[in-house]
């Protein structure tokens, strides 16, 4: 019997004699299998996707706002504001408030709807073009208005003269130092009462309202004229602040009530910004002009007698122009009537036909 050799080739394969087997080669990543290069590339794909990302959350922001926003405009209210807000007078002297008192409230109220406003882009006009769109000039044109302004201009320039030097005036009088305060202190008292007194007697049917303005002006330049004579004690210097104090305080809260029997409730807040444009001037310079008199004056025995002579005749002449007030109004009535629009929102008609008995006496 020989022997034999057997290849590997001749056994035949079976299923059941292979034993599957899990391999155990490590396969590496495809980024372990970049470049440096490569990796820098891929490092700034990152950065971008980021940038994308964030991108895409401030537009959804952005776009989350512009939603916000305009929820907030349609749930906002209207604005209001009431033309009459600075009308210091009775509402009762306004026929269209006697008559039918939610009419005359429905013209005053003055809505703005905010989403359906219009907001202009800044920079597109100028500042003082913005400030003249502010300013109804057109008030000019009205004779009598135009005349109330220059009596406001001229009352401006020394409106201030009185508390801005009263402790200079006293001291120059050889007031006790310790009581120059009563004097500015009687000023200030005194307006209270003026205000509260002549504005009562401005609601009064009998009372003629213009005369009653004009008085107080005339009143307290007379008194502004006599201050530099007074002596060194201080009761003189009280009795005249406490006559400028009453009387000025009566100009200033009757000044609303005459502007409304000029243009209307419905223009007051026009007019009376226009009025307070036309005074600054005057008031900035009155003050300065009267210190440098009472320098030029100072070797005088009452270095402020000018001064105050000078501006307190301003304030007694703005007073006696206001006169013409009636003589301009009737004159332009005589030409173009008075609207009943205008007549029921407290225009102040001056021509006897369009007066009643009453008003007609309040005229004379």
């Amino acid at each position: 019997m020989g022997y034999g050799f057997i290849l590997d080739s001749d056994i035949p394969l079976q299923e059941a004699n292979v034993v599957s087997r899990e391999s155990t080669t490590v396969f590496p990543l495809e980024s372990e299998c970049l470049s440096d290069d490569q990796r820098r590339v891929s490092l700034s794909d990152v950065k971008k996707n980021d940038a994308n990302i964030n991108n895409r959350i401030e537009k959804t922001h952005s776009r989350a706002d512009e939603t916000i926003s305009e929820k907030l405009l349609t749930d906002i209210p209207v604005v209001v504001s009431r033309k009459d807000a600075i009308y210091q007078g009775s509402l009762h002297h306004i026929p269209l408030y006697n008559e039918d008192t939610d009419e005359y409230h429905r013209q005053i109220i003055k809505t703005s709807d905010v989403k359906n406003e219009t907001i202009q882009k800044a920079g597109k006009k100028s500042f003082l073009a913005k400030i003249a769109e502010q300013i109804d000039f057109s008030l000019f044109k009205d004779a009598a208005f135009a005349l109330l302004a220059v009596s406001k201009i001229l009352a401006a320039l020394s409106f201030n003269v009185p508390y801005n030097f009263a402790n200079d005036l006293a001291a120059d009088a050889k007031v006790i130092e310790h009581k120059r305060h009563w004097i500015i202190m009687t000023i200030g008292v005194a307006n209270c009462f003026g205000r509260v007194i002549i504005g009562y007697l401005a609601d009064r049917s009998w009372v003629n309202r213009l005369t009653l303005y004009n008085t107080t002006l005339i009143i307290a330049g007379i008194a502004t004229m006599f201050a530099p004579f007074c002596n060194s004690f201080v009761q003189t210097h009280m009795i005249y602040a406490g006559v400028f104090g009453f009387f000025s305080g009566g100009y200033v809260g009757l000044g609303s009530i005459i502007i409304v029997d000029l243009v209307g409730v419905d223009k007051l807040s026009d007019a009376f910004g226009v009025l307070l444009l036309v005074q600054s001037i005057p008031i900035a310079i009155g003050t300065p002009i009267v210190g440098i008199m009472r320098d030029a004056f100072s070797d005088f025995d009452r270095p402020y007698l000018w001064p105050y002579l000078i501006f307190g005749g301003t304030i007694l002449l703005s007073g006696l122009i206001q006169f013409g007030i009636p003589v301009l109004k009737r004159r332009k009535e005589r030409h173009q009537q008075l609207t009943k629009h205008q007549l029921q929102l407290g225009v102040l008609s001056f021509s006897k036909q369009n007066l009643s008995a009453s008003e007609q006496q309040q005229q004379l």
